[in-house]
């Protein structure tokens, strides 16, 4: 049972008596919440920030838990275990993208096993295209793959999609790299 309201970071700036401006108490507020307060709430797993009821800066509580937030502590795990992974292992991507139902967006899972094959409209007649997911293991059986498969006219051109940097080129192929955010 709280025995006096939770203060608001201006509140918490009057009581620390930091006072850049005299002019301006708002400089003031944003520098304690934005250079103190808002790391300890990155850093600390008991420490998170409410937005105040008008939205204003001012008006942001910062509250200490008693338990720690379950939200920072799986952020905290994901990230060690992304961490412990060497830079070109791609299962932080094919893990969730193997998930995605097929839709007109995503082509599906099949796409992960040995590609697919789609309809597009491409200067007002349909072609045929090869899409295909690149490992690094498979880069010389994709190429000579897509090769054969442009020879015999089974398809008129292809999209590798490659999860990391590639060098990876075949004629009539489009290299589509897609990586992970630096910031998880």
């Amino acid at each position: 049972m709280n025995t006096c309201r939770i203060p608001t970071v201006k509140t918490l700036t009057a009581l620390v008596s930091c006072a850049l401006s005299d002019r301006d108490p708002d400089l003031n507020v944003q520098f304690v919440a934005e250079t103190i307060l808002d790391p300890l709430v990155r850093e600390s797993m008991f420490l998170v920030k409410h937005p105040g009821d008008t939205g204003e800066l001012s008006d942001v509580v910062y509250e200490i838990l008693t338990q720690e937030d379950p939200t920072k502590i799986l952020k905290a795990k994901i990230a060690r275990r992304a961490e412990d992974l060497p830079v070109d292992d791609t299962r932080l991507l094919l893990e969730p993208l193997s998930e995605l139902p097929e839709s007109t967006s995503w082509p599906g899972s099949a796409i992960l096993q040995h590609g697919i094959f789609r309809l597009v409209t491409w200067r007002q007649s349909n072609r045929r295209v090869f899409v295909a997911l690149m490992t690094t293991e498979a880069d010389s059986s994709l190429q000579s793959r897509i090769t054969q498969l442009l020879s015999a006219a089974d398809c008129d051109f292809a999209v590798v999609i490659s999860p990391s940097k590639t060098a990876f080129e075949c004629d009539h192929t489009a290299v589509l790299e897609v990586s992970l955010p630096n910031a998880l």
